[in-house]
């Protein structure tokens, strides 16, 4: 056990392994690597999760709705997910 201590000890002191991770504070922080990969799986979930949404909008308040209407909401729909895309993406950009 000593070696293992005097292991862990040197690969902190330097910054290697997991210690890295950590920030001044001794909290987590995460690399702008595993943002992207977080973000980018973020993203996926969100786009079907919110598609998912709108769809039962339309099945459950525009079904039979005037085409003109369907257009007018179909438009907004789609362009409101930008908002939370453009959350995540400027969450996963930030540097180290």
């Amino acid at each position: 056990m000593p070696q293992f201590r005097a292991l862990a000890a040197s690969v902190t002191a330097k910054g290697g392994g997991v210690a890295m991770f950590r920030d001044d504070a001794g909290g987590e922080r995460m690399t702008q690597r595993m943002r992207k990969l977080a973000g980018t799986v973020l993203l996926l979930l969100s786009i079907v999760v919110y598609s998912a949404l709108a769809m039962a909008v339309y099945a459950w308040f525009l079904d039979g709705a005037a085409w003109w209407v369907l257009i007018g909401y179909f438009a907004i729909a789609g362009t409101l997910w930008f908002f939370p895309a453009s959350w995540i993406i400027r969450w996963m950009a930030k540097p180290d």
